[in-house]
């Protein structure tokens, strides 16, 4: 298993667009991948290739969220993933 700690950086946090942007790049990964709002004290870790379950868990601007990937590619995954959140989704 390979975890990683990042921020939201971005103004309006993960809202649609962004969510499914999330989900597809972990889509494109065979590990198991899951994304968790640890700012929350109720966030629980969802799977990451599921736009509704991202979508539901309130990430917004200031939130530290942890990356998870179990399996083949795993480091890829988070690592892609977390360079996503790192760059703001690009807005």
């Amino acid at each position: 298993m390979y975890t990683k700690r990042t921020v939201i950086v971005n103004e309006t946090g993960i809202h649609a667009r962004p969510a499914g942007e999330f989900a597809q790049i972990a889509k494109n990964f065979p590990c198991t991948v899951t994304v968790q709002n640890i700012s929350r004290a109720s966030g629980t870790a969802v799977n990451a290739k599921s736009l509704i379950r991202i979508m539901g868990e309130e990430f917004i601007k200031g939130s530290v969220i942890e990356i998870s990937a179990d399996g083949e590619e795993e480091r890829e995954a988070v690592e892609a993933l977390a360079a996503l959140i790192d760059s703001g989704f690009h807005e």
